[in-house]
């Protein structure tokens, strides 16, 4: 597939630079829901989580922690290692921060056109299950841009019937989609 690199423009940096912000946000919320998760059972008093538990009723030990019941290595090694895994994974996997980073440092994007396989009208049980919002999708041909199908409505986007291929423009290195173009003649 061949692509042409570009600047990215100010409107496009700035959306780069909100989208890292808010996952920066997304990413701080899980941090505090996941540490709150993990924390709260393991510094409540044992005689509070008997109640949610049915089988123990009976245990000795009314006033200790479960942090203590488990042992400091314990909770480090099978809750603390892993949360932290857990986070590690996420900051670059699932929120690309460096790779945003290196985007609005470069400010590049590419720019390529890729080409519609096929337009395919969708069978009747899923036309009812998206509730009349589309009733065909664009197929398109092995892209390096995360670009597979579209569905959409004949009757609302009448033009998507004739395409013939979709410009298409991302950022360098997160591959976040920055703008899409029908493109009817090539």
């Amino acid at each position: 597939m061949e692509y042409t690199v570009e600047k990215i423009n100010e409107k496009e940096l700035t959306y780069l630079i909100n989208l890292l912000e808010t996952n920066k946000t997304r990413f701080l919320k899980l941090i505090g829901y996941v540490t709150l998760i993990v924390c709260f059972p393991l510094f409540t008093p044992i005689s509070i989580l008997k109640f949610l538990r049915r089988g123990s009723r009976n245990m000795a030990h009314d006033s200790e922690f479960l942090f203590i019941e488990l042992g400091p290595q314990n909770v480090f090694f099978f809750i603390v290692i892993p949360v932290l895994i857990f986070f590690i994974l996420c900051y670059f996997f699932i929120f690309h921060f460096p790779k945003i980073r290196k985007d609005i440092n470069t400010r590049e994007k590419l720019i390529a056109i890729v080409k519609v396989r096929e337009i395919k009208e969708l069978d009747e049980d899923t036309k009812k299950t998206l509730m009349g919002l589309s009733d065909y999708k664009t197929v398109f041909e092995k892209n390096d841009f995360g670009l597979n199908e579209i569905m959409f409505s004949s009757k609302k986007n009448p033009e998507s019937m004739d395409v013939k291929a979709y410009k298409v423009e991302v950022s360098r290195y997160a591959k976040v989609n920055l703008k899409r173009e029908i493109v009817t003649e090539l």
